[in-house]
């Protein structure tokens, strides 16, 4: 009962939107084991194998369907040393999310201004030391980030010490439905993955019409398609970046 009537919900656009967060919990409610959960909540707002299923044709499944992206996360989750599942969950993201999204999304863009940026939270030593406290130093509840909440109030006011996650988002879902929908549909109906039989059509029809009338926000996975078709031409296509912004330029004058 709950699933369905939590599809019927207008899917507004933001961090942490409480929809989001009940649609996520119910689908996590329904698998088994740790590790398959937090796979699942990572990929929440992407692509997970039933949504690869369904994007991908019949040639494409058959190339790509035996690759996993949970096995990514459930894998060092697994094997990660330590049996507290917030410590596990840390580990996994130590070594995924963190040197592969996180880190790497700062190195370009420093090094795009000739900047060298450092994590002082990274450092080794400091790391190893946190990693051994127990988690409910690092959570207890819903509170997050405990022993640093407990070590800023001797430097910050309480305001900021107790203040919300703000995220980091562009308003790209709102872009997605309004000025930009037109380049995003033309680029994605149109994108060599839809030409060459590997995604389907009615598939990305379907994400682009969900998303611009609020039943689901798909910008992420929206956002990932746009990007790999850019990436396509760029680089396999080798039409050059000049050539590629024209054509996008093109679509929004058009």
């Amino acid at each position: 009962v709950i699933g369905p009537a939590l599809t019927r919900i207008t899917a507004k656009s933001g961090h942490k939107i409480l929809i989001q967060k009940r649609r996520l919990m119910q689908q996590l409610s329904l698998l088994n084991g740790d590790a398959v959960r937090y796979a699942e909540a990572t990929l929440f707002s992407r692509f997970n194998r039933e949504g690869k299923q369904v994007l991908y044709q019949d040639r494409g499944w058959a190339a790509l369907g035996e690759l996993n992206s949970a096995d990514f996360i459930t894998g060092p989750f697994t094997h990660a040393p330590a049996e507290d599942p917030i410590d596990r969950m840390l580990y996994t993201d130590f070594v995924t999310r963190l040197p592969e999204h996180s880190l790497m999304l700062t190195d370009r863009m420093t090094m795009a201004h000739g900047l060298e940026a450092r994590s002082p939270f990274l450092d080794h030593e400091l790391v190893e030391y946190l990693a051994a406290f127990p988690s409910r130093l690092k959570i207890r509840g819903l509170r997050t980030k405990v022993i640093l909440r407990k070590l800023a109030r001797n430097y910050l006011p309480e305001q900021i010490v107790q203040r919300q996650k703000q995220g980091f988002m562009f308003p790209i879902a709102s872009w997605f439905r309004e000025e930009l929908y037109l380049l995003l549909s033309q680029t994605l109906l149109n994108s060599f993955f839809v030409r060459e039989g590997l995604f389907s059509k009615e598939a990305v029809q379907s994400l682009l019409d969900e998303h611009r009338t609020r039943r689901f926000d798909h910008h992420v996975r929206l956002w990932m398609l746009l990007n790999l078709e850019i990436w396509h031409q760029l680089y396999i296509e080798e039409a050059g970046i000049e050539t590629v912004i024209t054509q996008l330029h093109a679509v929004l004058s058009s």
